[in-house]
């Protein structure tokens, strides 16, 4: 059966985004781990050679670890070699960054993570509302859910310096690493964390550019040291504006990123509840969940208040 195309909301030129190629939303199954380190046998050993003395200093030990090297090999644009070069970058940075006492702090916590504690959690969600573990996609996929359309530029800027934000940034990013190292061990698959973003409300004055590079400097060190952890990015009610601030937003953010994203339109959005939990996804999107927040936003059934 030929399925039919997706169009796109804003306009019947080139679109900023790589749609979704049909209006039909499937993900595909997380790769088991064991299927991963056979494949990948070879160059987990080549990389463990390349970074052997690395691995050799006691401080070092916990980076010696097969799923976290298999996230930085999954790209098959870098040889073993250039990851492991990636790898030992990413291990000075995380020192000399604090993110190895982040990650003790959180592991230290366990269970009793509250995202809610991170540094500035308050002032950065007023700006830019999401909820970071909304629900999951029907593989145990942890699920974030971003009201873009609802966030307030000009109050970050006038709330929220470079360095507060970062430091945000990496609480969220080592509790969602954590989290799937966690999560897929258990489930002997790779898993990644799945971004909903919905662009409801997205007017000009979200190109703002002092809030753009708030979130550029803090996403370009952040893409040094999390690979793999973020899966698909499924981009929501996208209006006419939307490729305008795209083009401000793609020159800097990853490449392997900008492949992940898929562009939704209207008819698909009600997919989302065939491949996320329903309970525990908004209804207007697709789930059964009839009210619920957004970080500080509230929606019902009809979207966001």
């Amino acid at each position: 059966k030929k399925k039919k195309k997706m169009s796109f909301l804003w306009s019947s030129e080139q679109p900023a985004v790589e749609p979704l190629g049909e209006d039909h939303i499937d993900f595909p199954r997380p790769p088991a781990l064991a299927d991963l380190k056979a494949s990948f046998g070879d160059k987990i050993t080549a990389v463990r050679e390349f970074l052997k003395e690395d691995f050799s200093k006691p401080e070092n030990k916990v980076y010696d670890d097969d799923l976290w090297i298999l996230r930085f090999l999954f790209n098959p644009k870098y040889t073993p070699e250039q990851c492991a070069e990636r790898y030992r970058k990413m291990i000075a940075k995380r020192r000399a960054d604090g993110l190895e006492q982040i990650s003790a702090e959180l592991i230290q916590l366990g269970d009793k993570v509250d995202i809610k504690n991170f540094p500035h959690f308050e002032i950065v969600n007023r700006a830019f509302p999401e909820s970071l573990f909304h629900a999951t996609d029907i593989y145990g996929q942890p699920v974030a859910l971003q009201h873009i359309g609802k966030s307030d530029p000009a109050y970050l800027v006038s709330s929220v310096s470079k360095e507060q934000f970062y430091l945000y940034a990496m609480y969220k990013s080592e509790y969602m690493r954590l989290t799937l190292e966690k999560m897929s061990n258990e489930s002997g698959r790779m898993l990644q964390w799945i971004q909903v973003i919905d662009l409801t409300g997205l007017g000009l004055k979200h190109a703002n550019t002092t809030a753009i590079d708030i979130a550029k400097n803090a996403s370009s060190q952040i893409d040094q040291m999390y690979k793999e952890c973020l899966g698909k990015v499924l981009v929501v009610n996208a209006p006419r504006v939307f490729s305008m601030i795209w083009a401000l937003m793609k020159p800097w953010i990853a490449e392997r990123t900008v492949q992940k994203l898929m562009l939704v339109n209207a008819t698909a959005n009600k997919d989302l509840g065939n491949v996320i939990e329903k309970k525990s996804w908004p209804k207007y999107l697709g789930g059964e969940q009839t009210s619920g927040s957004i970080a500080f936003v509230q929606f019902d059934e009809n979207g966001a208040c």
